[in-house]
Order: C-alpha cells, then sequence, then structure tokens
C-alpha cells in the first residue's frame, strides 16, 4: 500500500506523521518538519489487522488538524538542517506524578531529546533562559547540574510553596513554559517526565531510549515501556553550563516601596513572621471533610467561611472541586472547560465561589447546591480572581478588571498591571492587593474606578493571600510571610 503523508501546521505547530502498510506490518514515521523525526514499525497478526490500523491512525490525525500533503522535505528547513531559533512541536509524556506536593524537595526530573546535540553558544542560551524563567513563579531550578549525553540531557527542577495563592501543579506549566522556551533556541524533539506514575495516551509508541544517568532511577521507564541505551556515553555535567547557570542568578532584592508622593503613611511591607498564614492542611479539617477527600490525596486545597467548605484535590490527572456542609452529601462543581487545573475561591459568607482555568479566560461562579454560571469569558490567561464588595475584581494577562455587579459582564474599570498575577481584595472591597511576578500592587477600588496608591517591589515573589481581614506576601526564599501594611491608612480608612 503506498504511503500516506499527513501536516499540521496549526497554532504554529510544524510536524509530520507518515504510514504505510505492507503485508502483516505497519511503519508509521512522524516529527518536526525539516528532520528525519522518528520511525516505528509494529507486526500484526495479519494484513488485513494492520490496515485498519493504519486507517484508524490517518482518521485520528485528521481529526488533530493534520491535513494531507507536504511540507518542507525531509532533514530541509530552509538552511539545510536544523539549528537555533527552529523550535516546532516537541512530543511530551508523562502526567502529574502521585507525590507532587506544596513545599516538594528539589528533585522532580524531566528528560529532554533535542533534534541533534546543541552546540556550545546555545547551551549557554539554554542555562541563562533556566535560571532566568523559573527565578520566580512556582518552579524552582535545582541546585543539581544538567546531565548531557550527546542530544541528550536530564535536569531537575523543585517547586516553591505559593500559599493561596496558586496551586502547587502549576509547576508544570512553569516547567512547560521553559522547555518551549528551550525549544525556540535549539529544537527539542521530546520531553519526559521520568518520575510520571501515569501516561499521557500517545498511540505514537514510548519515547526513545536514552543514554544511563549514574545513580539515577528513572522511574517512568517501564511505565512507558522504553529502556536505556548501552550504546550513548553516560549523562554527565557540563562545566561551562552550570557555571552560565550560576552567572545568570542575581542575588534576591531587598523589599522596596514606591507609592504615590503624599505626607502621611506609605505602603510598605512588615516584618517576616516565621509562620505558616494559610489554609489549614487536611488533617485540620473536620471528620466530614476529611472522610471526602480520597485517601491518596495528602496536600487538597482547603477553603472554610461559615461553615461551608471548597475542597480542590486530585484524582489521577484531574482536579475535583467539591462543596462539603455538615450532614450533607457532597456536591460535585462541573469544571469542564476550565482546563485540568480549575482553581477557586470562596466567597465571605460562603455562599458562593468564583472558578477559573488559567488557558482558558473564563470566570465562572458556582453555589453549594451545584448551581453554576459564567460571569465572564474572552479574557486571556486569567492568573486570580476575587470577590470585592458587591462585584468582583480579574487578574488577566497585564490588566487587573473590576465588575461592579457580579454577572453585568463588562467590567467598568481597568488598570494596566504588568504580568499582573493573583489578585484578593481588602476592606470590604474598598482596596485590591495584586501580585505580579516581581512586586505587590495596592489599588484604590472605590467608587467603580481602579487608582494605584502604592507598590512593594520584591523580587522573587511566590505568593501572597489574604488572613483574618490582612494581606500577606512572601518571597521564594522567605520562611513565613510579611504583612501588606498601611492600607487603611493610605485610603483614609484606618
Amino acid at each position: 500500500m503506498a504511503m500516506t503523508r499527513l501536516t499540521c501546521t496549526e497554532g504554529g505547530s510544524s510536524k509530520f506523521w507518515e504510514g504505510q502498510a505492507e503485508g502483516a506490518s505497519l511503519t508509521v514515521r512522524f516529527g518536526k518538519i525539516g528532520t528525519d523525526g522518528q520511525t516505528k514499525t509494529k507486526t500484526f497478526a495479519s494484513a488485513a489487522a494492520a490496515d485498519k490500523e493504519l486507517q484508524k491512525l490517518i482518521k485520528e490525525k485528521l481529526g488533530k488538524g493534520y491535513v494531507e500533503g507536504d511540507g518542507a522535505e525531509d532533514g530541509e528547513d530552509g538552511d539545510g538542517e536544523a539549528g537555533e531559533g527552529e523550535g516546532g512541536a516537541f512530543r511530551t509524556y508523562g502526567l502529574f506524578p502521585d507525590d507532587w506536593y506544596e513545599g516538594a524537595n528539589l528533585g522532580h526530573a524531566y528528560e529532554l531529546r533535542f533534534a541533534k546535540p546543541p552546540t556550545p553558544e546555545a547551551k549557554l542560551k539554554i542555562a541563562a533562559l533556566f535560571e532566568q524563567k523559573l527565578a520566580e513563579g512556582a518552579a524552582e531550578p535545582s541546585p543539581e547540574p544538567w546531565l548531557w549525553s550527546g542530544p541528550w540531557a536530564l535536569f531537575y527542577v523543585g517547586e516553591r510553596a505559593m500559599g493561596e495563592s496558586g496551586s502547587s501543579r502549576d509547576c508544570f506549566g512553569a516547567v512547560f513554559d521553559v522547555i518551549s522556551k528551550i525549544d525556540d533556541v535549539w529544537p527539542v524533539d521530546e520531553a519526559i517526565f521520568i518520575g510520571a506514575r501515569e501516561a499521557d495516551d500517545d498511540e505514537e509508541g514510548p519515547p526513545s531510549d536514552g543514554p544511563e544517568y549514574p545513580g539515577i532511577d528513572c522511574l517512568s521507564d517501564e511505565l512507558f515501556g522504553r529502556s536505556r541505551d548501552s550504546d550513548l556515553p553516560a549523562g554527565k555535567a557540563d562545566q561551562s553550563f552550570e557555571a552560565a547557570r550560576k552567572q545568570a542568578r542575581k542575588p534576591a532584592a531587598k523589599p522596596k516601596v514606591k507609592a504615590r508622593a503624599a505626607k502621611g503613611p506609605k505602603i510598605e511591607a512588615g516584618e517576616l513572621e516565621e509562620a505558616w498564614m494559610g489554609r489549614g492542611g487536611k488533617e485540620d479539617a473536620p471528620a466530614f471533610v476529611q472522610q471526602a477527600i480520597p485517601a491518596d490525596e495528602p496536600y487538597p486545597a482547603i477553603e472554610e467561611r461559615a461553615g461551608v467548605y471548597l475542597v480542590r484535590y486530585r484524582v489521577k490527572s484531574a482536579t475535583r472541586v467539591a462543596w462539603l456542609r455538615q450532614g450533607k452529601e457532597p456536591v460535585l462543581v462541573d469544571c469542564s472547560g476550565l482546563g485540568s487545573v480549575p482553581m477557586s475561591v470562596l466567597r465571605a459568607d460562603g455562599g458562593a465561589a468564583l472558578l477559573w482555568g488559567f488557558l482558558k479566560g473564563e470566570v465562572r461562579e458556582s453555589t453549594p447546591e451545584g448551581s453554576l454560571r459564567t460571569l465572564a469569558s474572552g479574557l486571556g490567561r486569567v492568573r486570580g480572581a476575587a470577590y470585592a464588595g458587591a462585584g468582583f475584581a480579574v487578574a488577566a494577562g497585564d490588566e487587573v478588571l473590576l465588575y461592579s455587579n457580579v454577572g453585568d459582564g463588562e467590567p467598568v474599570a481597568r488598570a494596566a498591571v504588568e504580568e499582573a498575577g493573583s489578585v484578593t481584595a481588602a476592606l470590604g472591597g474598598a482596596a485590591l492587593v495584586v501580585g505580579s511576578e516581581k512586586a505587590v500592587h495596592v489599588l484604590d477600588a472605590r467608587g467603580g474606578k481602579l487608582a494605584a496608591v502604592g507598590t512593594i517591589k520584591y523580587r522573587d515573589l511566590a505568593g501572597f493571600f489574604e488572613h483574618e481581614g490582612k494581606v500577606y506576601f512572601r518571597g521564594s526564599d522567605d520562611y513565613g510571610y510579611r504583612e501588606v501594611k498601611n492600607v487603611a491608612e493610605v485610603l483614609g480608612l484606618g
């Protein structure tokens, strides 16, 4: 049977897939347009079975945006070979691990297979990018060295505790983002989470066999059905690469305050309080809450207001959100369309909650009875949301949006905040406190307007939250939290 060739260029992809059945054997070849890709052959019980599998794969590929036809010829990319700055779609393996939790030790390993061994110059760019892109946020670069073997590299990332501002599983999104950036520097063919406990559904077979890494147990090899290639040199550190990583790191800055020029109190950072100010853990929750959470989920996100609990917990690779009340059956929230890791925040009276997904551009509201409605959509990347007085606020992209009445559809005010992240309300909605990657911003939200009244600059901001009427933040290297002080005084309410 003639070979079938499909290509996909949707959404910036640059992939090809080929399939050919010959007798009882089926051979597929796939990868980036402009590379030789990978070839897999499988033998079936009969020629008819091989052809049936081929037709099934073709149908699936067409349903995923592939079209019949040719992209660039194999091995050609305009300059004759794959090289710097020519990244595209790469294959990923491994879903969320079972042992990822708040404050996890550094030690979650990822393995990359590049299209070809990176040049020394490309390695230096990758080293600086890795440190700089993970300097803030949920993922933290491990001090452990990268191990290299030809086109293969293994590296570790850890997870920063994010308080109420985010989920520990945000780390996986941050790792994927930095791999995508690395792919822009030097093309990546495969990205493998080698500590995975669950494989994704990949009909094109397991990842390629990688090299040995002395003293390292690649937990997912059996899961993925792969082995170690003894013909490859063992992975080892590159001293020039590690020196470039070290050079890219910068010492943490001291808190600096920039507030409007006026006499009187100003927004400032309080002293470091060496205590955990966040929500209670599973062991602190009432028995009826603990019983509703799977026994193998040790670190659920638990919120409580007025005796009403909203709980987020993992079941395999999906996040469930449930309302829990004493003497009543748990009520699961329909989070379809919000991505694999929906976020939530509970209203002060426990009568409703906001839900959103980072990449879905939508904010919804749920009640303890399970009703659900969309409050805002088309927002781009939603990084945070909070009730603010009678309305709510959303941090999306480089803006903070204020809605005066829940569900009225359009914001009444906008404020530009670069890389706006988590948002919470203070003083009954009179003020909004917004976290970005490098600062905490305080906005006056009275009168349906937003006006900046103070900024605390802080490098490596890791998260912030409201607790007992006060707002706290922390840096990634802080053991504890600092209060955002003088908000009421600056607004003339103290």
